[in-house]
């Protein structure tokens, strides 16, 4: 302790104060309302790349099936010469579920992936993947990040 001219002690403030714990909670704030919106598109971003996966996976499914029977199939689950035989008609992390259109004569297929849950949310809406690989995405983002 110090010993003043009038001979008081004067006590070191060892604390922090209310004012000083609230600028810090401001800036903690202004930077989390930064950085959650580029966190959440991400999360969008990683999580497309489950339905791109599951589209190809599938896309090259249709061509192994027009190998061998001269068409594409829009019956995904059914076992061949019906079908692609496939399990499971979601995505490995649950994020998309699929469907396939065939056109005339079964020449032609496209392949929409619909996002489910959390994935609802994304900017890019459903994938879509046609046999000419023609990519594309139902909603209204506008960068052309989506594929």
């Amino acid at each position: 302790m110090r010993m003043t001219a009038l001979g008081r002690t004067r006590k070191r403030n060892l604390g922090i104060t209310l004012i000083e714990l609230m600028v810090v909670v401001a800036i903690v704030a202004m930077l989390a309302a930064i950085a959650l919106p580029g966190f959440n598109r991400q999360v969008m971003k990683s999580r497309r790349t489950d339905g791109h996966n599951l589209l190809l996976r599938i896309a090259a499914e249709q061509e192994r099936y027009y190998t061998s029977f001269n068409r594409y199939t829009a019956n995904l689950s059914a076992a061949p010469p019906a079908g692609l035989g496939m399990g499971s008609l979601n995505s490995e992390h649950g994020y998309y579920t699929v469907a396939a259109v065939v056109g005339a004569g079964g020449q032609t297929f496209t392949l929409t992936a619909t996002a489910n849950d959390n994935q609802a949310d994304d900017a890019c809406g459903n994938l879509t993947l046609g046999n000419s690989d023609a990519k594309g995405f139902t909603g209204d983002e506008s960068n052309g990040i989506c594929w």
